[in-house]
């Protein structure tokens, strides 16, 4: 019981618009990756979907006796089409103290927050149309997890984890709070695995 009521868990919400257009690809040529920053946002990502490795020969080392014909890649937008249409950007995803003040703003109040952040280092997503959708998620208020993931407090790793995982009679538990990935689908799926086992070892 007291693994359930005191294990540490983290706010978390996550902003996602609709362009109109991927003018982070047409004009930044920018496929995949994130921009991080100081601001309420805290990170916008990127979609990888159009990305295509490409080689080249970086102009740093073009000239250079020392990696002469040295080649190197990169990624870029794979197709003009594609680029010109519409995509979705996540446009903030915060957690903690962040996500809380995100989270006590409405929905509508959220994405004008973005709109107006993002445009700081990315001014086109101000133009008129170019946000056509938005959606956006605060796992806080979220009936079935009232949180985001674990993030357990100093001390809760070697104090309740045995717990958090013993099973109940036939009640076994998983997820990733139940593993020692927290915050990942990865803890998830390793902690249903020992569960799997546990059953199938009865």
């Amino acid at each position: 019981m007291q693994a359930i009521r005191t294990l540490g868990y983290s706010s978390s919400v996550k902003v996602l618009l609709h362009c109109s257009q991927r003018f982070w690809e047409t004009k930044y040529h920018i496929v995949g990756g994130a921009s991080q920053t100081d601001q309420l946002i805290r990170a916008t990502y990127y979609p990888s979907d159009n990305a295509e490795e490409k080689e080249v020969i970086s102009p740093s080392l073009k000239y250079s006796t020392l990696y002469s014909g040295q080649k190197t890649t990169k990624f870029v937008p794979k197709s003009d089409g594609v680029s010109k249409g519409p995509g979705v950007l996540l446009g903030s995803y915060t957690w903690g103290h962040d996500a809380r003040v995100m989270g006590g703003l409405t929905d509508e109040e959220r994405k004008n927050v973005v709109i107006r952040m993002i445009s700081r280092f990315h001014p086109e997503i101000a133009e008129n149309g170019m946000v056509d959708d938005h959606a956006s998620m605060f796992w806080d208020s979220y009936r079935w997890s009232g949180g985001s993931f674990s993030f357990l407090f100093p001390g809760q790793q070697a104090t309740l984890y045995k717990y958090a995982i013993q099973p109940e009679g036939n009640i076994h538990f998983a997820g990733e709070h139940c593993s020692l990935f927290n915050a990942w689908i990865q803890g998830a799926i390793v902690s249903a695995l020992r569960a799997v086992e546990e059953i199938v070892a009865k």
